[in-house]
């Protein structure tokens, strides 16, 4: 194992910055000759230019201070960072114990009450001792910082190792899970859920000696046990990250956590499942969708069975894990003892699992503890859709649009229909708009960032964010956004692109809308579609003007929807908008001419509408056509 780097009161701000990557040469030569002409402090420098992030900066003033930042503590380095805080290695002085030290900013937590939730719950997850679990001994509050004190252990993290040696055989998968439902199940006996059970924490190192394990199979060391609700990034807050609501990774986290519900062992159960199945299929439930198309299938209860992606299970493990993965949580196991029970009735032999394999051949990594990506917000950044500042943009994989599979259908369904063409005011039929294959350009942003209405007009009615559920709510009114991308130093209009909009209407009589496709005229007020979503159903229509009669186009689709969260996706495409809501194909119109406006609005009639998890992606047209 190569040694640690050790920093040293010596180490100066620009050294510890580049040995971490995190300046460039020249950022670098040009920012130590203004701090010493300008007699400025360097961390002020690389903040004003954006060249560090407060995270950043923190770690390097730790760096530099190692024996004094955390009493008791002496930092030695970095094992790794997220959106809200910092994993170091260090020396606990008085047992002359090396540990994973993690500190957050208590500036950087969405909400002051975190930090007294984090103090008790630190002390209920400090008393846990379990082979399976990682340890933790010490954790505390100094200089506005929350620190954690825990086991450092060599081993390597499920998720890696799949992707390292492919899909696992049952022997195996079963033998690993088993191992994460004890260590769940004493964690629940003390009132502690994990919510954020992924490969990704669960890390294998190998057994103790005479620890009694079948031979060749690794012990299984849960990390970050109970802390995940610490992982929202309070500077972009979304329902998927909100305190309370949706902390965890959207491919492994039960539907009622996307629901605003409390997790329960019932949740963790669920997530055990997911896990399990990306180790028997070599990749996670809803793997390559997006995280709208992530939440949709979700709420609907959609997910491929297991058999899909292997045919040789036995019907043992496709039951269990169609169990575990159950939509609703009454259907999954009460408790672990049941679910160890289930586990331990499939009698799958250990001998010739591919843990054989796997303890003999390729190495594993150095040091891990708990996952360092935990801590971050789950999205890559990119360049930004958007003309206005400071809005977050994902990235992409370039593939094509997911929506494909929808759009499909809904030609199918629309194939012997006919659509009311809206302008000139009179209504003539048009064939039915045909959908084109389009291809993700790989730059979406995030048009809410759940904290305020920066970059939002609002048109009437009384429309707030609301940071503690990261949604914008509306109340009986419109508000506003424009679509715009950098071109040439220019701001352009998007062309084609990909809209999706949560709603949630507050009660029985509300009407929540997106208006689009409107019609560029003097003003901005002018004709334009409307998906509308109210007590009736789902409805695709228009008006004339903001507050104008809505006129349907079309049938209602009648609408159940236990949760009442609607995931609306518009596409605007060569051919038309195609519109679906929970991935259900709702319709189709023919864009408007000459021009549309490159805005949308929303809106809420007749009471309150939350809206959130608002993105764009920018989409181009491919060569080959939808029939």
């Amino acid at each position: 194992m190569p040694q640690p780097h050790v920093s040293s009161d010596a180490d100066d701000f620009f050294t510890i910055a580049e040995r971490l990557s995190w300046l460039e040469a020249q950022d670098r030569e040009r920012l130590q000759r203004r701090s010493l002409d300008e007699g400025l402090d360097p961390s002020k420098l690389a903040m004003q230019e954006g060249l560090l992030d407060a995270i950043q900066l923190d770690t390097i003033e730790t760096l530099q201070q190692p024996r004094e930042i955390i009493p008791g503590y002496e930092i030695e380095d970095i094992i790794g960072r997220g959106g809200m805080g910092v994993v170091y290695r260090a020396r606990q002085v008085t047992l002359d114990r090396i540990v994973a030290l993690k500190t957050i900013l208590v500036s950087r937590m969405a909400d002051v009450s975190a930090v007294s939730r984090f103090e008790q719950e630190a002390r209920t997850v400090a008393q846990l001792r379990h082979p399976n679990i990682i340890a933790a001994y010490d954790f505390g509050k100094h200089g506005g910082r929350l620190f954690f004190a825990m086991e450092l252990v060599e081993g390597e993290d499920l998720e890696r190792t799949i992707v390292q040696r492919g899909p696992l055989d049952e022997t195996a998968a079963w033998g690993i899970a088993r191992q994460v439902a004890s260590g769940l199940a004493h964690g629940a006996r003390h009132g502690v859920v994990h919510r954020d059970i992924k490969p990704a924490n669960l890390l294998l190192v190998e057994p103790p000696e005479g620890f009694d394990l079948p031979e060749g199979l690794p012990m299984v060391k849960i990390t970050d046990f109970g802390l995940a609700f610490l992982t929202a990034d309070s500077e972009t807050r979304t329902r998927l990250t909100a305190e309370n609501a949706t902390v965890g990774s959207p491919h492994y986290m039960a539907p009622e956590q996307f629901e605003g519900f409390d997790a329960d062992l019932r949740s963790d159960i669920y997530a055990l499942g997911a896990s399990t199945y990306h180790m028997l299929a070599g990749k996670a439930p809803f793997d390559g969708m997006r995280l709208p198309q992530i939440l949709a299938r979700k709420l609907a209860g959609k997910i491929d069975p297991i058999s899909m992606h292997r045919d040789d299970l036995h019907p043992g493990t496709i039951a269990l894990i169609d169990r575990m993965l159950s939509h609703q949580p009454e259907d999954r196991f009460d408790d672990y003892n049941s679910l160890l029970a289930a586990i331990d009735a499939l009698a799958l032999p250990i001998k010739g699992s591919s843990w054989a394999k796997l303890a003999s051949g390729a190495p594993r990594s150095s040091e891990h503890t708990v996952v360092v990506e935990g801590l971050a917000t789950g999205t890559d950044s990119g360049g930004s859709l958007l003309t206005e500042p400071h809005v977050p943009a994902t990235g992409s994989q370039g593939k094509k649009s997911g929506l494909i599979v929808w759009a499909t259908a809904t030609l199918i369904a629309l194939t012997a229909a006919t659509l009311i063409y809206l302008r000139p005011w009179q209504a003539t039929t048009e064939p039915v708009p045909v959908a084109t294959t389009m291809t993700d350009l790989g730059a979406s942003a995030l048009l809410f960032n759940g904290v305020n209405t920066n970059n939002w007009l609002p048109v009437g009615g009384n429309w707030i964010a609301i940071p503690q559920q990261a949604v914008l709510e509306g109340t009986d009114g419109l508000i506003g956004r424009t679509l715009f991308k950098a071109e040439g130093g220019r701001a352009a209009p998007l062309e084609y692109y990909r809209l999706v909009v949560f709603t949630e209407r507050r009660s029985e009589d509300v009407a929540a809308e997106v208006h689009f496709g409107m019609e560029a005229v003097p003003g901005r007020n002018g004709l334009r579609y409307v998906v509308r979503h109210d007590k009736d159903g789902i409805t695709i229509g228009y008006r004339e003007r903001d507050r104008g009669e809505f006129m349907a186009l079309g049938a209602t689709v009648p609408w159940s929807n236990d949760s009442g969260l609607v995931a609306f996706v518009l596409e605007r495409q060569p051919g038309g908008w195609f519109v679906s809501a929970n991935e259900r194909p709702v319709g189709a119109v023919r864009l408007r001419e000459p021009e549309e406006l490159p805005e949308f609005r929303l809106s809420s009639e007749n009471g309150t509408t939350w809206f959130s998890e608002i993105t764009v992606t920018e989409l181009a047209e491919a060569t080959t056509q939808l029939h």
